[in-house]
């Protein structure tokens, strides 16, 4: 199926980009010089996380495999981990990444692991683990279609904010 969706959807003009084989390009910059249709590679390693990582529409964000591409977020925050805005025509793509919250059980943090927003229609989340979310692993708003499968949720639960333990969310 993901050999055939490429062969479909990408163009003889997109290119792959490994922003921690080049040096002094951050997730960010990679994600910020790429155009629709691109796919970023994120190599193994744990990758910290003190700001949100906004994913432009139409990108490919691929781990090398979810329990080696790991998001740590070391901020003590409600924002996101990811932030998917206004996916459209030709969909947004993340996968094989481990995404992993706030570990402190007594944090009252509220976090999230990706938030999909703003009317995003086109996108899927696939083989990606979520862990120690307040939140949520995925938080979906407003009126969205997109597709997540082969994902798990573990420990979305601190008892000292009472949450519900969501794995998705969808308000």
């Amino acid at each position: 199926f993901c050999v055939f969706y490429f062969l479909l959807v990408r163009n003889n003009y997109s290119k792959i980009i490994y922003p921690i084989k080049s040096p002094n390009l951050s997730i960010q910059d990679a994600i910020n010089i790429s155009s629709t249709g691109d796919t970023v590679l994120i190599s193994q390693g744990i990758h910290c996380c003190d700001n949100s990582i906004i994913i432009k529409p139409g990108l490919v964000i691929l781990g090398e495999n979810e329990s080696n591409t790991i998001f740590k977020k070391i901020s003590y925050s409600n924002d996101p981990i990811f932030i998917i805005d206004d996916a459209y025509s030709i969909a947004t793509i993340i996968g094989h990444i481990k995404f992993i919250g706030i570990t402190d059980e007594k944090s009252k943090i509220m976090d999230i692991g990706i938030k999909i927003g703003n009317g995003s229609i086109n996108y899927r989340i696939y083989n990606c683990t979520f862990e120690y979310f307040g939140h949520a692993g995925i938080y979906i708003r407003g009126e969205n279609k997109g597709l997540i499968d082969h994902c798990s949720f573990k420990n979305i639960f601190r008892p000292e904010i009472n949450n519900f333990g969501y794995g998705v969310v969808v308000y």
